[in-house]
This record gives structure tokens, C-alpha cells and sequence, in this order.
């Protein structure tokens, strides 16, 4: 996991302000640093670099516990991670296996999107939900019968 900025004002100011919409560099974390590296191109440090499941992630800040939370799926197994400062992670905390890959009739569980209960489902509470695909990968034809929308519900003390 990586991460790149700009300033709000500059992507807001190009966005709208501008007469002619435009672009602008954001940086990436390198080595301690955001002013070393270009967003498109450049190298970036892996943030997360022990984490024990890797793939697809979302990231929301959680209200509750003024940390950011990240949550990740390989395609079967979830876990959950959080943050203070966006760069410095926990340890990884087992949700579950969701998929089934490799017993013949695989399943996989990608796609973890966060969503908050509140106002603005950007923004996580004590309690958040998190949406997956559950995908049945028998044959090659969409839409398959085994596909679907799935939801867990998470809850932080």
C-alpha cells in the first residue's frame, strides 16, 4: 500500500477556479518523505510492508476511534487494520474467509468497500458495514447463479 497528496487548495483551485480545468503533481511517501517522488511514475514506500493479506483494500477514517481503518481482501480472507497518522499500520486482525478457491467449486470475496452508518457513508462509526462481491467462478458465463452482494457488519469497542 502506497500514498500519494497534493494540497487541497491547488486541486480545488485547477478543479474550479481555473478557466482551463486542470491537473495537478501530487508526491508520494518515499523513504520518510513526500517531496521526492512525482504521484505518476515515481517510487513509493510500501506502507503495510509485513501485512499478512494483501490485495484488494479500502481505507475510511472512523469517527469513533479518530484512526483511519483499512480492511483487505486476497479474495478470501478479510482483515482489518488501523492507523493514527494514514502511514504507520497495525497488525493485521482476521475478519474471515469469505471464497473457496481450490475446493472445486471456487468462490472468491473481492472488492471490500466501507461504508459508514451516518450522514456521509465516507466516514466510519462504531459500527460500519463492509460490501463485497462473492463471485462463483464456475464457467466463464456472466451473470453466474452464485454471484452476489454480500455485507458483514463490523462494530469497534
Amino acid at each position: 500500500m502506497s500514498v500519494a497528496r497534493a494540497p487541497v487548495k491547488s486541486v480545488l483551485e485547477a478543479a474550479f477556479a481555473s478557466p482551463i480545468p486542470h491537473t495537478v503533481p501530487f508526491e508520494k511517501f518515499y523513504q520518510g518523505s513526500w517531496d521526492l517522488q512525482p504521484g505518476m511514475g515515481g517510487a513509493s514506500t510500501d506502507l503495510n510492508p509485513t501485512a499478512q493479506y494483501r490485495g484488494y483494500l479500502n481505507v475510511h477514517y472512523n469517527i469513533a476511534l479518530q484512526r483511519y481503518v483499512m480492511i483487505t481482501s486476497d479474495d478470501t480472507n478479510f482483515a482489518y487494520y488501523e492507523s493514527v497518522d494514514g502511514l504507520n499500520w497495525t497488525s493485521a486482525q482476521f475478519l474471515g474467509a469469505f471464497g473457496n478457491p481450490g475446493t472445486g467449486t471456487d468462490e472468491i470475496a473481492p472488492y471490500p468497500t466501507s461504508v459508514g452508518l451516518g450522514d456521509d457513508p465516507s466516514i466510519l462509526g462504531s459500527t460500519f458495514y463492509v460490501y463485497y462481491v462473492h463471485l462463483g467462478l464456475e464457467g466463464g458465463n456472466l451473470p453466474r447463479k452464485n454471484d452476489s452482494l454480500r455485507r458483514l457488519t463490523i462494530t469497534c469497542p
